[in-house]
């Protein structure tokens, strides 16, 4: 009986030394958001992994209309292969310059630490979760945000790091980054974008349809080229700088492009 007994407390101490540390530091979100909800820096950070990893279909944790998804500043919400959110209803992410609220992948362990508890195994990189999505008359409002690592590439779905398909967006003081084909994509609804850098991406910004105002911000480093103004709608950029970029605007289509004192440049 004793040699059982300390082979019970091996294995039961075994367990907690082996276990992958996730449960402990991070809060699981795998189920749609249902009511008003808030994110705290208490359960930072928030790890989106909805209805699996499959790399054929996308996973959208859901926020309904009448719904408000609340993150507080300093709040780290990282997403599983294949996982984004879709919002419907409103999603609030007021950070500050000093608690930035930060959209990554699970894999990155430079906000929020070693999540997935793999120590050095994984790194971040483009397209390795999907994208913060807003749907027809949904609205979201993001200052001194990161959104960054997104963009995968899959069936029937946009490769970008935030894509508005209808919805009302502002956008202030955000840093979009290293989201595969599309920093942004505006395909529908009014998208102000103010203050805010957009980098290392194949297309800073790609633009359907709907109304986008670009002031006070950066768009550089993105390979193809800073801002895709393909197919539709209205595009107005004042105050801003679009360098390095592989072109700085290329437009075609029956949309219309204003610039005013803008610099373009290599």
């Amino acid at each position: 009986m004793r040699v059982q007994t300390h082979i019970h407390f091996f294995c039961v101490v075994a367990f907690f030394l082996c276990a992958p540390l996730r449960a402990f530091a991070a809060t699981d979100i795998a189920s749609d958001i249902t009511n008003d909800t808030e994110w705290t820096v208490e359960g930072s950070p928030y790890v989106v992994s909805f209805a699996g990893n499959d790399a054929y279909f996308q996973h959208y944790l859901t926020v309904p209309s009448g719904v408000t998804l609340t993150i507080d500043p300093g709040v780290v919400v990282k997403f599983d292969a294949y996982n984004g959110i879709a919002v419907n209803g409103t999603l609030r992410a007021p950070g500050t310059a000093d608690n930035p609220i930060i959209f990554t992948s699970l894999e990155d362990d430079t906000a929020g630490g070693d999540t997935n508890g793999d120590g050095a195994d994984t790194t971040p990189a483009d397209r390795q979760w999907m994208h913060l999505q807003f749907n027809p008359g949904s609205s979201g409002a993001f200052k001194h945000a990161i959104v960054r690592y997104g963009g995968a590439m899959i069936l029937f779905a946009v490769n970008t790091g935030i894509q508005n398909s209808g919805g009302t967006l502002t956008i202030d003081h955000t840093t979009l980054a290293h989201n595969g084909f599309d920093g942004l994509g505006q395909y529908g609804g009014q998208t102000t974008l103010t203050n805010s850098l957009i980098s290392d991406q194949s297309i800073g910004i790609r633009m359907f349809g709907g109304e986008l105002d670009i002031s006070d911000t950066r768009i550089y480093n993105n390979s193809a080229s800073g801002i895709d103004h393909y197919w539709d709608g209205t595009l107005s950029i004042t105050r801003s700088e679009i360098d390095h970029n592989g072109e700085g605007i290329t437009a075609e289509g029956n949309g219309s492009v204003t610039v005013s004192n803008s610099s373009i440049h290599d």
